[in-house]
């Protein structure tokens, strides 16, 4: 949501902040954040590390209205960078 999420291991818990973005449709956001957050653990990223970059990917989502708006992977590793993050 608009103000983060939290993820747990069950032993420890952290808050991970949403990316301050312009928000134009929120459809879709919460798909596009399983899918960033699915592919970043596949690729044996952190549980924070998944927390961003699905993060990421559903920010980029909300900034426009569509299927053209779905982020690719090219788009949301220029957004993590430029936000002082590691893309996938």
């Amino acid at each position: 949501g608009k103000d983060g999420c939290y993820v747990t291991d069950g032993k420890t818990a952290e808050r991970v902040p949403a990316f301050k973005v312009k928000v134009v449709d929120t459809t879709g956001a919460g798909d596009t954040f399983n899918a960033g957050f699915i592919t970043a653990y596949i690729n044996g990223r952190s549980l924070r590390e998944c927390a961003v970059i699905g993060a990421a990917t559903a920010g980029l989502k909300v900034g426009g209205v569509g299927w053209t708006t779905y982020p690719t992977r090219e788009k949301v590793n220029k957004f993590l960078r430029e936000n002082g993050h590691n893309g996938l």
